[in-house]
């Protein structure tokens, strides 16, 4: 079937149950919201100002866990998100960032605000780079499911966090050929840790003297397992700040907030000669760790879980990293 590419975009969002767009509309981004008022669907949230549109979109995410998506115009459109997207980029919050460029045949021509890094002209391209896991510009029609889909992996998958795609205002306009069992919804792959690992570290929580657990944001849906973990080997549990609430902090297991804006059960505990402890989904921050106490690291052994492997003994000498 023949779509053009903003209709296209729209059905491919629609298929990957999105909700809401937050935005500013701008000359270029018209064709795309013409689309949008069709949409049944996905809904525009109007906002005063682009940054509002990030910040909105990184709140959204956050509550909802669903992908936030927020969209500007060519040059200053674009340029007004980044202090959101830069914040969804250090909190590993999933957004997908969609901006508008001049069309192909003005590139270089010094069009209206563009953005495209020919001459004296920004780069959106390179702006978005350092603060999204992805960002790549569409140049026509027949290449925009190819970049949605891999744009979308990214900020579903392993880490998640913001990507971005710069789209020509000819892109929106343009016609394609699609197959319709070409616009689908994109996965969430599984991550598994080492089997023999995970059985080392259980044998270690389970000879383990005086136990802890420090649990950060990056294990928010894993709150049941947590729990569970917790009553079953009876390891006090503590979570980082941004984690309040995984467990609930009248369990008679919980010790409350670690950190500077911790509880002084927490603090106490966590530096008071833990044997083994059981890290997951953290970073040792500055604040979590009063400035990377020592004390923190326990006398036998740290287990750290992350999704993402950089973490692991990056300030802590980690025994088991999963």
């Amino acid at each position: 079937m023949k779509l053009s590419g903003a209709d296209l975009l729209i059905k491919l969002l629609e298929k990957n149950d999105v909700e809401y767009i937050f935005g500013v509309p701008g000359g270029h981004l018209l064709k795309f919201y013409d689309s949008l008022k069709n949409s049944e669907r996905v809904m525009p949230i109007l906002t005063k100002h682009e940054a509002g549109a990030s910040f909105m979109a990184t709140g959204y995410s956050q509550v909802s866990g669903k992908i936030g998506v927020c969209t500007g115009t060519v040059g200053p459109g674009a340029t007004n998100l980044t202090t959101g997207v830069a914040s969804a980029y250090m909190d590993s919050t999933p957004l997908l960032v969609l901006t508008a460029n001049v069309g192909t045949s003005a590139i270089g021509k010094g069009g209206l605000q563009e953005a495209t890094g020919e001459g004296r002209t920004v780069n959106h391209v390179e702006i978005f780079d350092g603060m999204t896991k992805y960002s790549s510009m569409i140049f026509n029609s027949g290449k925009l499911r190819e970049g949605f889909m891999r744009a979308f992996k990214e900020a579903i998958n392993g880490r998640q966090g913001p990507v971005h795609l710069d789209i020509t205002a000819n892109t929106f306009a343009d016609e394609t050929d699609i197959e319709p069992s070409k616009i689908h919804s994109v996965n969430r792959l599984n991550v598994n840790g080492d089997p023999d690992l995970v059985r080392e570290a259980a044998d270690m929580l389970m000879n383990s003297k005086n136990p802890a657990m420090l649990v950060g944001y990056g294990a928010l849906n894993a709150h049941e397992e947590v729990g569970e973990i917790s009553r079953n080997y009876g390891i006090p549990v503590s979570t980082t700040l941004r984690a309040k609430g995984i467990i609930p902090e009248d369990d008679p297991w919980s010790l409350g907030v670690v950190g500077l804006y911790g509880t002084n059960v927490a603090n106490k505990y966590l530096r008071d000669k833990i044997d083994v402890l059981l890290a997951v989904g953290l970073s040792f921050s500055e604040f979590t760790t009063h400035t990377w106490d020592p004390k923190f690291q326990p006398d036998q052994a740290l287990i750290q879980v992350d999704i993402d492997y950089s973490e692991i003994g990056k300030n802590y000498d980690t025994r088991i990293g999963i």
